[in-house]
């Protein structure tokens, strides 16, 4: 069962975000650009679950040998067995070290495992490499913009009602009503927050020849 201590992630060098920013503190990243490729990229797929933004995002990963995702932390080791790729496992007296260390950008529960409680920390990110994640579009507010990290959003839509229908059918006929439920919620958000996404695309996951040319450009140029 892989456990996340948090003296074991704050001691990864040069991948301690923490320790990266301690180097850089008063440096001027646009001067030296050595420096601002050490800085982790982030790609974050988000939109409406039904639009397939955790299907699109492992096929982005399973097409990019560049890429790594950044992994969620759990407090429920059953999402770490369930799921490697996607969850680490963290315990309390670790996750209460990352609250007050100020490296967590989300907490929240999981989509499917509505008890299980996941968390994003920046202390999971090492210098150098690029990274997918997908999740809830709220995190678009909370990803630093001081320059620690540099993110990408992409967020993914369907034209139609009947699109979201089939993209949640794909999902968990048991959730349809759910899952558009949720997508208008979702909805509502982006238009809100529009000026904060950098890229929308047309999902289109939901059809059997789906290839999404136009995410694939996307993919290409942040790698």
């Amino acid at each position: 069962m892989p456990e996340i201590k948090f003296v074991d992630v704050i001691s990864i060098l040069p991948g301690s975000i923490a320790e990266g920013y301690r180097q850089l503190q008063g440096i001027d990243r646009s001067k030296d650009d050595r420096i601002v490729k050490e800085v982790p990229k982030i790609l974050f797929v988000t939109g409406p679950r039904a639009a397939g933004r955790e299907p699109i995002t492992n096929a982005i990963l399973s097409k990019s040998a560049n890429l790594k995702r950044w992994k969620y932390l759990s407090t429920d080791w059953k999402l770490s067995q369930l799921d490697p790729n996607k969850y680490d496992y963290i315990d309390e007296l670790s996750l209460n070290d990352l609250r007050r260390g100020k490296s967590i950008i989300y907490e929240g529960f999981d989509s499917q495992n509505i008890d299980s409680k996941i968390i994003l920390s920046t202390l999971s990110l090492e210098q150098g490499y690029s990274y997918v994640i997908d999740g809830p579009p709220q995190i678009i507010n909370n990803l630093p913009k001081d320059g620690t990290i540099l993110s990408t959003s992409v967020w993914l839509t369907a034209q139609t009602k009947e699109q979201f229908i089939t993209g949640a059918k794909k999902i968990s006929n048991n959730e349809v009503k759910d899952l558009i439920d949720e997508a208008a919620k979702d909805i509502i958000f982006y238009k809100e927050s529009v000026t904060k996404f950098d890229h929308t695309l047309e999902s289109g996951w939901w059809e059997e020849s789906y290839d999404n040319y136009e995410l694939e450009k996307v993919v290409t140029a942040f790698v």
